[in-house]
């Protein structure tokens, strides 16, 4: 049988992002438009079954949904790799990925020759000190390979491998409140990601320790309690919270000494930050910051909303699909 020569893709096919973890595969399709703001076409996350492999799974939703000529953009995991901020080398601009990997051969865990080294710029009139800085992103190639692997046999279109504190960045980016200075804060099941932004740049980035299976209390945690109210958070959950706000604490402060830019005192928060017993109060009165609940109902275009669940789980996804593509 012929192909259907006059089947043509859309000219603005937009990005898939996909993002992977143990529990599941989210999936966010966003496309650009001229004059209004992301349109999300899709966003959905199918949870993963015992003895179900994500590349299965993906495999399954593109071909049921059309998707895989869409361009896919994916993250690698926390722990993948590592972000670093190091003196940006004097050399030519094609040549910096190079220079900084040989910069950093002696602090690799591994061989320097398995090194994926990418990197991107910090406004130098931002920096306080007179040497000009940059980003460094390392992963070891094979986890790189891996992913590269991942995508291909669930056949997707990848063309964008990127880490999850940009695709965090491509959020924050969306909210008038970038303009001055934005914190960005999400969580994962195991940790936590704060970033610090500013008209689209991202200034720094810290993981977190905690994360959703520590700031959420679970049914049995209620069920101890035969559904009393206690009087304060568990030790744990207090703990986890003066961890958090030490954190952001230690964060803003690394801004405001290292880069000559206003202080930031709004945050962004995604996810199922809503559900966090204490944490909004704990930023807002010991850090004096405004909290700002992204919703992306109101950030994105869309023929039908995103109840909270879901927004949790595809943030990433969104994130990673926000990436602009001429970058």
């Amino acid at each position: 049988m012929l192909p259907n020569l006059f089947q043509r893709k859309p000219r603005n096919p937009g990005v898939l992002g996909i993002s992977i973890s143990d529990e599941g595969v989210a999936l966010a399709h966003v496309r650009r438009e001229v004059g209004g703001p992301p349109r999300l076409l899709r966003a959905e996350f199918q949870p993963l079954g015992p003895g179900e492999h994500a590349s299965e799974v993906l495999r399954t939703r593109l071909r049921q949904l059309d998707l895989e000529h869409v361009p896919v953009a994916t993250a690698l995991s926390p722990g993948e790799f590592t972000l670093q901020m190091v003196p940006a080398p004097e050399v030519p601009p094609e040549e910096r990925c190079q220079a900084v990997r040989w910069r950093l051969r002696d602090t690799l865990p591994y061989d320097v020759e398995e090194a994926v080294v990418d990197v991107f710029d910090i406004p130098p009139e931002a920096l306080r000190s007179a040497t000009p800085m940059l980003y460094a992103v390392v992963a070891p190639r094979w986890a790189v390979q891996a992913r590269i692997e991942l995508l291909e046999d669930a056949g997707a279109n990848l063309q964008y491998i990127d880490i999850p504190e940009m695709a965090q960045r491509n959020i924050t980016a969306l909210l008038p409140e970038d303009a001055q200075g934005l914190a960005g804060l999400s969580f994962s099941r195991e940790t936590g990601l704060l970033t610090l932004t500013r008209q689209g740049t991202l200034y720094l980035a810290r993981e977190l320790e905690q994360g959703e299976q520590i700031l959420i209390p679970v049914p049995e945690r209620l069920e101890a309690t035969h559904g009393l109210t206690l009087e304060g958070p568990a030790p744990e959950l207090q703990r986890a919270l003066d961890s958090i706000v030490l954190e952001v604490q230690r964060s803003l402060d690394y801004y405001e000494s290292h880069f000559t830019l206003p202080p930031i005192q709004r945050l962004a928060a995604g996810g199922r930050f809503r559900e966090m017993p204490g944490l909004a109060e704990a930023l807002e009165n010991q850090l004096g910051l405004t909290i700002h609940e992204i919703d992306f109902n109101s950030l994105l275009a869309s023929d039908s909303p995103l109840d909270a669940s879901l927004q949790a789980r595809c943030h990433q996804a969104i994130g990673l699909a926000l990436r602009d593509e001429a970058a």
